[in-house]
């Protein structure tokens, strides 16, 4: 996992040529990948106002004792919905 992954080299005009491992390549490019198509699997399944619902209704989440309550978000809420 240590072995340089050749098909990869990043260069940029004030650094010397970035080597990337295969352990780098499998932890950090494919993670990112899958993170990637999961999130557009997600956002293609719910609609706008679902996920503004979804993020504005957190505001009345009690978990660190309404440490993220925001003021804002519950008027934006009784407002909109």
């Amino acid at each position: 996992m240590k072995a340089q992954y050749t098909r990869v080299r990043v260069k940029y005009h004030h650094q010397n040529e970035i080597l990337i491992t295969f352990e780098h390549y499998f932890k950090v490019d494919i993670f990112v990948a899958a993170i990637d198509f999961q999130l557009q699997e997600l956002n293609g399944s719910f609609y706008d106002q679902t996920v503004e619902l979804l993020i504005l209704s957190s505001a009345l989440c009690s978990r660190d004792s309404y440490n993220s309550f925001n003021v804002d978000d519950v008027y934006n809420l009784a407002k909109n919905f």
